[in-house]
């Protein structure tokens, strides 16, 4: 399903952006001069996290780009790695708990496809939010395994997870999200 949704939003062959986002796919070079600092100096500038924790991601982007890469395929592979993992992860969670594999299908059939996560998080191409979004099911089967099986194994998974979906953290309502999520 996420390689389906993926080939219907990029089969113009065309990098997707919108307004608050802007297209940073279409030009790491210039995305990386912006992100280099801590500072935004757009308008009177202000200080951002957002850039900061951005640099490492499209300066990866950057170099598969440099070797030939298409800007296109990177935001694509981007999108579908999200999608699969917020598909998986509430797979996991809900046949967990529910031990049905059909429900367990159709809850994260309807996690990536509701109304909110299509206009709130996909379309709005804000990437804290759809890190996010990938993030919270998976992290959350994890954190309940680890819980009901006491063995600290997932709490090192779960710790990676944070570390490669680490963009989430830049946003203080998600900050506070996960806090109450994973630190009560």
């Amino acid at each position: 399903i996420a390689l389906v949704l993926t080939i219907i939003w990029f089969q113009k062959g065309l990098v997707l952006g919108g307004g608050e986002a802007g297209v940073p796919f279409y030009n790491f070079q210039n995305e990386l001069s912006i992100d280099r600092n801590a500072w935004v100096e757009k308008a009177l500038g202000n200080p951002t996290g957002v850039v900061t924790a951005l640099f490492p991601s499209f300066y990866l982007f950057s170099l598969l780009q440099n070797l030939g890469v298409s800007a296109v395929f990177l935001q694509a592979g981007l999108f579908f790695i999200l999608l699969a993992i917020g598909f998986l992860g509430m797979y996991l969670l809900v046949n967990r708990t529910s031990n049905n594999q059909w429900i367990a299908f159709l809850a994260a059939l309807f996690y990536n496809l509701n109304l909110m996560a299509m206009t709130v998080v996909w379309n709005r191409f804000q990437y804290p939010f759809m890190f996010f979004y990938a993030f919270i099911p998976l992290a959350l089967y994890f954190f309940i395994r680890g819980l009901v099986e006491k063995k600290i194994i997932f709490a090192l998974i779960l710790n990676l997870l944070v570390l490669c979906f680490v963009m989430f953290l830049t946003s203080v309502p998600l900050l506070f999200v996960y806090w109450i999520l994973f630190g009560l």
